[in-house]
């Protein structure tokens, strides 16, 4: 793994509020019993499964760790993470601004996908340049530099929706009325895509996934 991928990779995330725990245990687990939210997030978590599910099972199964687990809606996550109130998450994308509240242990790392169903977006100059393009993301994600770059622009002219959940997130694209482009990991779109697909095959066009060169550059 180099270290510009690891910058980008999914992380365990510890509350800085912590410490003493986790990572200062030595011979024996602590007692404490530690508050860590999921969120739905595609192959990672959804209904009480995924990759993020496994991991947590694996630090209470060999490591004696308790936990208090529940789910949040990932802005609230953030929050509660930043106010001390929270003491874990799963997979999310480090940042500098997230340096200030939490720990950050990588075990996963993936690249952001563009998602699009029009063919004549093939590239951030293509969203930026055209006004009749919208995008959707999840309030609260991070999605890399250059991803990130291109929502703000974007925000700024008034052209970025956002929806609380992935799922919701994928709702919107499949209906195509009201954007057309969405940014996400292949965790997310894999299982997203298969049940919007599972009924009637949508027309969708994916830039990256099944047609042309991605839009992003950042891993």
């Amino acid at each position: 793994m180099t270290p510009r991928l690891l910058r980008r990779a999914l992380c365990l995330i510890f509350s800085t509020a912590l410490s003493t725990g986790l990572s200062a245990a030595t011979d024996a687990p602590p007692d404490k019993v530690y508050s860590l939210a999921f969120y739905q997030a595609g192959l990672l978590y959804s209904q009480g499964k995924g990759l993020d599910r496994d991991v947590i099972d694996e630090l209470m199964k060999r490591g004696g760790y308790r936990f208090d687990t529940f789910e949040q809606p990932r802005a609230r996550i953030w929050k509660e993470l930043q106010e001390g109130t929270l003491s874990m998450t799963v997979s999310a994308i480090r940042v500098a601004e997230r340096d200030s509240f939490a720990y950050f242990i990588p075990y996963h790392a993936q690249k952001n996908m563009a998602l699009t169903t029009r063919a004549d977006l093939r590239s951030p100059a293509d969203l930026l340049a055209d006004p009749r393009a919208r995008i959707a993301v999840v309030r609260s994600f991070r999605h890399g530099p250059t991803y990130d770059e291109l929502i703000a622009q974007l925000a700024g002219q008034d052209r970025v929706i956002k929806v609380p959940s992935i799922h919701n997130l994928f709702l919107m694209l499949g209906a195509g009325n009201r954007v057309d482009t969405v940014f996400s990991l292949p965790l997310f779109y894999r299982k997203e895509l298969a049940e919007l697909m599972k009924d009637a095959k949508p027309d969708l066009i994916l830039s990256g996934v099944n047609r042309g060169a991605n839009l992003g550059e950042d891993v």
